[in-house]
C-alpha cells in the first residue's frame, strides 16, 4: 500500500516535542513495510501545505494520512478531502497530562477536522495514540479499501456525569475503535444533560 503522509503543525506550539512525536510516527509507519510518500517534516504554513499536497497527488497514494502533530484549524484538512479521492485518515498523538498549557493540543485539531469532514459527508478513519505506545497497527488496513468512518458510541446517565472520564489504552484501540461500512453523516443534536444552575469554573 502507498500511504501519502501530510504532517501538520503550527510554530506556536512546542516544536521540539512535535518533532519527537513525528519521528516516532514515521518510525511506526516505516515499520509497517508500506511505501510512505509525502512530507517527512512538519508542514507549518499554507504555501508548504499546498506544495506538499500537489506532490502527494502526483504520487497517487492508496491512502492519505494526515498526521495532526499539533493543533491546526481544519481548513487544510478540508482542502485535502476535496482534492483526493483516496481514503483519508487522521492520526493525532497523545501528550502527557502535566497541567498548564497543552504543548501540542493535537486532539483539538483532530476534533475540528472531524467536524469539518462530517459537515462535508466525507468518510475518514482516525487514530489517537502515542507512537511509542502499544497499539495494533493493522487497523490502518481497514482504511485501505474504501472511504470509512470511525465512531465511538457511549451511553452516559445524568448520575454518572460527575465522574465521567473517557480513557482508551493504546493496546485496546483495535478492539474498541470499529470501522463502519457506511460514510459518516452528521445527525441531529440531542441534549444529554443540562445543569440545575449555572456552573462556575474557577480561573
Amino acid at each position: 500500500m502507498r500511504i501519502g503522509l501530510l504532517a501538520l503543525a503550527r510554530p506556536t506550539f512546542d516544536l521540539g516535542l512535535a518533532e519527537e512525536k513525528l519521528a516516532g510516527m514515521l518510525a511506526r509507519l516505516d515499520a509497517t513495510g508500506h511505501e510512505i510518500l509525502g512530507s517527512r517534516g512538519l508542514l507549518m504554513d499554507a504555501a508548504a501545505n499546498r506544495a506538499a499536497l500537489e506532490a502527494l497527488r502526483a504520487g497517487a497514494p492508496d491512502l492519505v494520512l494526515v498526521a495532526q502533530v499539533t493543533f491546526t484549524d481544519a481548513g487544510f484538512v478540508a482542502e485535502v478531502a476535496g482534492a483526493v479521492e483516496a481514503p483519508l485518515a487522521i492520526w493525532a498523538p497523545r501528550e502527557p497530562r502535566a497541567g498548564g498549557r497543552l504543548r501540542l493540543n493535537a486532539f483539538c485539531g483532530l476534533n475540528l477536522a472531524s467536524h469539518a469532514l462530517g459537515l462535508r459527508r466525507r468518510g475518514f478513519g482516525w487514530l489517537y495514540a502515542d507512537p511509542d505506545g502499544q497499539f495494533v497497527y493493522e487497523n490502518m488496513a481497514h482504511w485501505q479499501t474504501a472511504v470509512r468512518s470511525t465512531t465511538t458510541q457511549l451511553a452516559i446517565t445524568r448520575a454518572g456525569m460527575d465522574s465521567f472520564e473517557l480513557r482508551l489504552d493504546d493496546g485496546d484501540l483495535y478492539n474498541i475503535v470499529t470501522v463502519e461500512a457506511s460514510p459518516r453523516a452528521p445527525g441531529g443534536v440531542d441534549v444529554i444533560w443540562e445543569p440545575d444552575d449555572l456552573p462556575l469554573v474557577a480561573p
